[in-house]
């Protein structure tokens, strides 16, 4: 496998899209991500989260539409974004991993999930 996408709950534009998305091997939703990909792209592969940034109604749906998804209680030592990055570095042989709508909305959020992407940045090409 050699693309992933991870699609975070940050502002978002509507580059994401079904052709932009439906490029990669992989596509990871990452809690209130999931929202942006069911508006502009296929259904994700994953959903990874703790389930505070979307509905119950929304959750359900990834359940019937059979994706598969790792819920983790709110009260945890990583964010959602790192639990997503572990899954990709343990699970997915990916040479390329773009990380979308991550930058722009709350300034702790953007830099944490800026700090967690240098600790990756000498095994993978990761694009922001």
């Amino acid at each position: 496998m050699n693309k992933v996408a991870i699609v975070l709950s940050g502002p978002c534009d509507t580059f994401i899209n079904a052709r932009r998305l439906d490029a990669y091997d992989f596509i990871i939703a990452v809690d209130g991500g999931v929202k942006h990909i069911l508006k502009f792209g296929p259904l994700p592969d994953l959903y990874i989260g703790d389930n505070d940034s979307i509905s119950d109604f929304t959750f359900d749906y990834l359940i019937k539409h059979d994706v598969d998804n790792l819920k983790y209680p709110t009260m945890k030592d990583k964010t959602d974004f790192e639990l997503a990055m572990d899954y990709v570095v343990e699970n997915i042989n990916a040479k390329v991993i773009d990380i979308y709508c991550a930058v722009g909305g709350r300034q702790d959020h953007c830099m944490t999930i800026l700090n967690n992407i240098l600790a990756y940045t000498k095994d993978y090409k990761i694009t922001v």
